[in-house]
């Protein structure tokens, strides 16, 4: 971290500089806020950008409301509509389900749920429904490549 600068600006230089990028997106969109979009996301667009070998852990909820809000939120060409959601427990704002689609590059990335296993995949997700420490056995797995056993049934 380079005290010169804002956060930001170290966040997308660690995005730069690191060889593989994960991340975690929950159902909350995040607190730091510059601008249309949070620094979470703007690192994630940046490591999709940049070709960054990526993990992401997806909250269950946030890949759901995505499959069932989707005729709500986007037109057949793609472009956002006027929906608007209303703070919940559930999905706190639609910029998460936006994030996700960018990270998943809207469906014209091979994406992987469930493990890697094949050669040149550069994207990985995982949908989570249990706390985030249990994940941590995901990312385990992942990083190390061994595959492994989830023994909460999920």
């Amino acid at each position: 971290m380079h005290p010169g600068l804002s956060n930001l600006e170290n966040c997308m230089a660690a995005v730069r500089d690191c060889d593989v990028f994960l991340d975690i997106i929950r159902p909350v969109y995040g607190s730091g806020k510059i601008g249309p979009r949070a620094i979470m996301h703007e690192e994630c667009c940046e490591a999709v950008r940049l070709q960054k070998p990526r993990w992401f852990l997806v909250h269950r909820d946030v890949t759901f409301a995505r499959q069932l809000l989707k005729p709500y939120i986007y037109r057949k060409d793609g472009t956002r509509t006027r929906f608007r959601l209303k703070r919940n427990p559930v999905l706190d704002d639609l910029r998460v389900i936006d994030l996700y689609n960018d990270v998943i590059q809207n469906e014209t990335l091979l994406v992987i749920e469930g493990g890697i296993g094949r050669r040149n995949i550069t994207t990985w997700t995982r949908p989570f429904v249990t706390s985030i420490l249990n994940s941590k056995m995901y990312v385990k797995c992942a990083v190390s490549a061994r595959g492994c056993n989830n023994h909460d049934g999920q």
